[in-house]
């Protein structure tokens, strides 16, 4: 699912290495495989090609790539065109936005981006997305769709985002429209985490908060269960037939702040926002942002 790059304080940074701990020296050992098979490519210099047949290899090794990603796009596509509305009906409610921006969207099921790829008409949108552990295929798919990947595994966080920052930013600055999904892979936490707005203040470019109604409610109870956690949407979405997609006012920063006090001020309003469209669209409370 795609998820955001976000700054937590240091309560927030032990649970989250509390999460990854092993005790199991197997699984150690395999923890730490993954871990430097993720960072190789984000690593420095040693891993640039130094002569000339080491070039070659790593442009036609690039170029094979390229095309892999564009083959698992093309399908992506398909599933945006021809199936996704064989499965439920979408439908826009509000102005389309300018670019650049970025699209600060509820996250409550497994095909919230594609609700929003479809309606805008974008089908080159790219999005935030987390995805660690051992699952590489998984992750290139991810890419292959949405380009920029994020991380909270404490050893490829401090590398991998900081990529992914600069990337995003250069991207926006180059007129492009980013999706973001502030709640993370958990909604049921009940968390916002600052990522749109820090992007927001260093590209200096608007947040859209967009709320998906009559969306699948993704339950905690199905994580790890992907087949039926596919049926139980599927049934849903033919039991709610249409999914509205809101876009409501753009959020701009204020370059006059600094980015600490206009980070706090924009997750302030998306907040607001936020907590309108899951007391409107699923009759609960909305998640907080904590500073």
């Amino acid at each position: 699912m795609v998820g955001e790059a976000s700054n937590r304080n240091a309560n927030e940074e032990r649970a989250e290495n509390g999460r990854f701990a092993v005790s199991d020296p197997s699984k150690i050992a395999k923890r730490n495989q993954v871990v430097a098979t993720d960072v190789a490519p984000f690593r420095g210099s040693s891993s640039k090609p130094s002569t000339r047949l080491e070039r070659l290899r790593w442009m036609a090794k690039s170029a094979v790539l390229l095309v892999a990603m564009e083959i698992v796009w093309t399908f992506h596509l398909a599933f945006t065109l021809l199936i996704l509305p064989l499965i439920v009906g979408t439908r826009r409610q509000g102005e389309l936005p300018q670019n650049p921006c970025i699209l600060c969207v509820t996250h409550v099921g497994e095909l919230d981006p594609y609700f929003v790829v479809r309606v805008t008409g974008r089908y080159r949108l790219r999005a935030l997305f987390e995805r660690d552990g051992p699952e590489p295929n998984t992750r290139f798919f991810l890419k292959s769709m949405w380009r920029f990947r994020v991380s909270q595994h404490p050893d490829l966080k401090p590398i991998l985002n900081k990529k992914a920052m600069r990337d995003v930013v250069s991207y926006l600055n180059r007129g492009g429209v980013l999706m973001v999904f502030p709640e993370g892979y958990r909604h049921w936490d009940k968390k916002l985490y600052p990522g749109a707005a820090v992007i927001a203040h260093r590209a200096n470019v608007p947040v859209i908060p967009v709320g998906i109604e009559h969306g699948h409610v993704f339950r905690k109870d199905l994580v790890g269960h992907t087949f039926r956690a596919l049926k139980a949407a599927i049934r849903d979405y033919h039991r709610l037939r249409q999914v509205t997609v809101h876009f409501t006012e753009p959020i701009h920063p204020d370059d006059a702040l600094g980015e600490r006090e206009d980070v706090g001020r924009l997750m302030s309003l998306i907040e607001v926002r936020f907590t309108r469209f899951y007391e409107q669209f699923h009759n609960t409370s909305g998640p907080v942002w904590t500073q």
